[in-house]
């Protein structure tokens, strides 16, 4: 059985039970109902063109809204506000959660709006239902979004996007994620990213840090479909499954390296001890700690030809969601500009 299938076939009243709305704000399915087997996104399209919802031109500055909160990175934060402020033909604002509940994306005439990684939840918690309905309404009317990382689980969150949005994480103190460098390639007769185009120029590699996995959707909420613009072309949950055997039973990987229990540094294969707290290379298989490695694994086989990007539409609102870091992504920085320019059109 499919993936699709698979999703086609729960039981939606037991999805809808264990699964808290709240005026639209969705959280996450529980895990054990999002089957961990691989599955091929074939029926997706390898094109996808939206109808031309050309605003018209306006002669009005372009002001865009940039989020500020604590539980951002501060990488991802810093490196949105240098990008979109190099742009002198567009005004730069720094919004709090309290400003949208203010009113301040109407009141600022905001036209993008955006939200680097890290963290979306305390921007949720600060976020009450008069903030999310502003900002809903503010997409809903004609507002561009764009989401990186944890701005596309926000845009979930809200429920103004169909997609699922899978973690790829757990985290505790041996376990800081799933981070590296992601493999990407762009869709042909990209509507987005038009600098995309070429067979070369279709490749890249961008930065992963705990991102989401784009899903089919779990529920029809009566929303706009999604589209790909760009998909993974390799699997750094696997990789990552890699490393945390490794830990566990202290033997050496296939790249000829080990990884440490203790520190969960890489060291390489020659050595039997950890280069940073020296601790012996030996199985950890007994240990109290190895039970949350075992049993909160990175999904395998979700991620390899699963959308990177993804575009939207909301009301007359677009939308751009990325999986990985554009703005932290050495060469790439311009698919940040693409995807404004595309959200204001």
């Amino acid at each position: 059985m499919s993936f699709l299938e698979q999703l086609k076939s729960f039981d939606t009243d037991k999805l809808v039970a264990t699964t808290t709305f709240v005026h639209e704000h969705r959280e996450s399915a529980p895990l054990e109902l999002i089957p961990e087997t691989p599955f091929v996104w074939d029926n997706l399209p390898k094109t996808h063109a939206l109808p031309n919802r050309d605003r018209g031109t306006n002669s009005e500055p372009i002001t865009i809204g940039v989020l500020k909160e604590e539980g951002l990175c501060k990488a991802s934060f810093d490196a949105v506000n240098r990008l979109v402020q190099s742009n002198d033909s567009w005004s730069v604002l720094q919004m709090t959660p309290e400003d949208i509940e203010n009113g301040s994306l109407i009141e600022n005439s905001i036209n993008v709006f955006i939200m680097a990684g890290g963290a979306h939840r305390p921007t949720l918690m600060r976020l009450h239902d008069q903030g999310r309905k502003n900002f809903i309404s503010f997409i809903q009317d004609g507002g561009g979004y764009i989401g990186i990382c944890g701005g596309a689980f926000f845009a979930w969150h809200l429920g103004i996007v169909s997609v699922h949005c899978r973690g790829s994480i757990f985290q505790n103190d041996k376990f800081q994620g799933v981070q590296g460098k992601s493999r990407v390639e762009f869709i042909s007769d990209n509507i987005v990213f038009n600098s995309k185009g070429g067979d070369i120029s279709r490749m890249a590699e961008l930065s992963f840090n705990n991102g989401p996995l784009f899903l089919p959707k779990l529920f029809d909420r009566g929303l706009p479909d999604w589209f790909p613009l760009a998909y993974y072309k390799n699997d750094l949950c696997a990789v990552e499954n890699s490393r945390m055997d490794s830990m566990i039973s202290g033997e050496i990987r296939s790249d000829g390296l080990w990884s440490c229990y203790r520190c969960t540094v890489d060291n390489e294969g020659t050595s039997d001890a950890c280069s940073v707290c020296f601790t012996n290379r030996q199985s950890w298989e007994e240990d109290p700690g190895v039970q949350d490695l075992v049993e909160n694994r990175p999904p395998v086989g979700l991620m390899e030809n699963s959308p990177a990007i993804i575009g939207s539409v909301f009301g007359e609102g677009k939308l751009v969601l990325f999986s990985p870091h554009p703005e932290l992504s050495v060469g790439y920085e311009s698919l940040l500009f693409e995807a404004i320019d595309y959200v204001l059109k």
